[in-house]
């Protein structure tokens, strides 16, 4: 199965190095602006999926080489159904890459020059974007998680406020203790600062425009791979007992463990643009 590693191999050093390049990229950009903060306020992207990622790569390698060996010399048809299977996915990844390309945007979007030119908006009561970047940070080096300070800003008409939603509580990008009601419209405001700068040509990071044209579509087509050499998995099991006997055992504990893996990182690009909420 030397041609099979080989190519394999090829395809996934690639996909390994888009996880790495997309963080390396973002710490290069805003290394003079605080960038392992901005790495850990969208560790879901940044962080954890690169190396899970990598993880997961490691772990479906055997199946994968098992698969397209399996297809390239025991399958009737096997190398045109692998080829268009290829290009079936990877127009899926794009298509879905270009929905989870939505609002709200994200703090790294912006490039660094306009968060620093960045100011407070007495108005709508929100402080400035690095205020409350720095202000996440200070506050969660002395907690143990933040998930008490989420609340939904999303209401049902037809019933009442929530009792939660009348409780004053910290608001980040206020920068002080709101009701929920008037921290959802900080909130509202601070996003639009966000896609402000996300939009315009000038004040658009490089990490932003490339993630959106480029990485974010790697990151799906190789949850959708992920996917799809399950099912292949399951779909010829019988003959891969057969043909390939002796690497059975190794190929199930690759696909427990990167199943595992994947069942962690299969929703971080569906998180793209949460860390400006």
């Amino acid at each position: 199965m030397v041609g099979a590693r080989i190519f394999v191999a090829v395809a996934f050093v690639v996909l390994g190095a888009s996880f790495v390049a997309s963080t390396a990229l973002l710490i290069y950009e805003f290394q003079d602006l605080d960038w392992l903060t901005m790495v850990v306020a969208h560790s879901h992207l940044f962080l954890f999926f690169p190396i899970l990622g990598l993880l997961a790569l490691i772990a479906f390698y055997l199946p994968s080489v098992v698969l397209t060996h399996l297809n390239w010399n025991h399958v009737r048809l096997g190398r045109l159904r692998f080829i268009v299977g290829f290009v079936v996915v990877a127009g899926l990844a794009y298509g879905a890459a270009k929905y989870l390309d939505k609002e709200p945007r994200s703090i790294y979007e912006a490039a660094p020059a306009a968060l620093l030119a960045d100011k407070a908006d007495p108005a709508s009561g929100r402080v400035a974007i690095l205020d409350a970047l720095d202000d996440l940070r200070a506050k969660a080096q002395t907690r143990f998680g933040l998930s008490s300070f989420g609340r939904s800003c999303v209401r049902d008409p037809l019933l009442e406020v929530p009792e939660e939603m009348l409780r004053e509580r910290y608001c980040f990008p206020a920068g002080k203790n709101l009701t929920g009601e008037a921290c959802c419209a900080v909130q509202a405001s601070f996003a639009k600062a966000i896609l402000r700068l996300q939009q315009g040509e000038a004040t658009r990071s490089r990490s932003g425009a490339l993630d959106a044209m480029v990485f974010l579509p790697i990151k799906t087509f190789f949850i959708l791979v992920v996917v799809a050499i399950a099912v292949m998995l399951a779909f010829w099991r019988n003959r891969i007992d057969r043909e390939y006997r002796d690497s059975v055992p190794a190929l199930e504990r690759g696909v427990i463990i990167g199943g595992l893996l994947v069942a962690i990182v299969h929703r971080q690009p569906e998180q793209h643009g949460e860390a400006a909420r």
